[in-house]
């Protein structure tokens, strides 16, 4: 019987593999299911690296922020500016006069601090924002906006201010006073005391930031009537008047807005 040649072999291991041009339904189905299980694994892993990432800019904001906020006052004979513009209906207890420039205190930080772009108002008694530098804006608010803000939420960029770092009163028989009044003053910094435990500037869903008479988040249900500090998963980022940043629960914040000023 004769032996077969090398020739042979080859031809028929050609042949061999001809007869295969393509993956089994098994195979396929095998990829398939290995691929979806990495997916799994990997799309919440990058959700966390994405929102670890937006933590990150809005804690390094909060710190420029700060650092603005400080040249202010230095600028501006130790006087921090108010959160909202107005005059000033606080006479017995103001330290200074309402903002000067802007309408709030995000408008009146801007510009030279944080090189954002202003034009007069029509009354010339303000300026006005036509560019908003990125820093003033809380990335994780921005994605829960569309990535958009709309000219009606243009003093809705993600941070709010301390209405009244002085008034530790917070019951409901006052409301309409603080509201009313010290929202136009602005305080002097180096008269607050224990500046390690005053918010300053934190995560909200406006440009001023209150508990509820209680001290706490929310005030009724879901309800955040000029606030809303929860961002990062449940949790807030706040600046204090010692331009530290932390990162608190709506709990904690509450406690802290309510309880670390004093009246003046």
């Amino acid at each position: 019987m004769p032996r077969p040649t090398h020739l042979s072999r080859v031809s028929s291991v050609r042949q061999a593999n001809s007869n295969r041009n393509g993956f089994t339904l098994v195979e396929l189905l095998t990829v398939m299911a290995i691929l979806a299980i990495l997916m799994g694994i990997l799309v919440p892993s990058l959700s966390a690296v994405q929102r670890s990432a937006r933590k990150a800019k809005s804690t390094s904001n909060l710190r420029q922020i700060g650092g603005a906020l400080g040249s202010y006052a230095n600028d501006n004979n130790g006087l921090l500016p108010a959160p909202l513009f107005g005059p000033s209906t606080v006479p017995s207890n103001a330290v200074g006069s309402a903002n000067p420039r802007g309408a709030t205190w995000e408008e009146e930080i801007v510009y030279p601090y944080l090189e954002g772009q202003i034009q007069p108002s029509s009354d010339g008694s303000k300026v006005e924002v036509t560019k908003w530098p990125d820093v003033m804006t809380d990335p994780e608010y921005l994605m829960q906006q569309d990535n958009m803000i709309t000219k009606g939420d243009e003093d809705k960029r993600g941070y709010g201010m301390t209405i009244y770092p002085y008034l530790a009163d917070r019951s409901g028989k006052n409301e309409q006073k603080r509201t009313s009044q010290y929202p136009n003053t602005r305080q002097r910094l180096s008269l607050l005391p224990n500046l390690a435990n005053n918010v300053a500037v934190g995560t909200s869903d406006g440009i001023t930031l209150e508990p509820g008479p209680d001290g706490t988040f929310p005030r009724s249900g879901n309800d955040y009537p000029v606030g809303n500090p929860v961002r990062f998963a449940g949790m807030g980022i706040y600046l204090f008047y010692d331009w530290s940043v932390q990162e608190l629960s709506p709990l904690d914040v509450g406690k802290i807005l309510s309880t670390s000023a004093v009246n003046p």
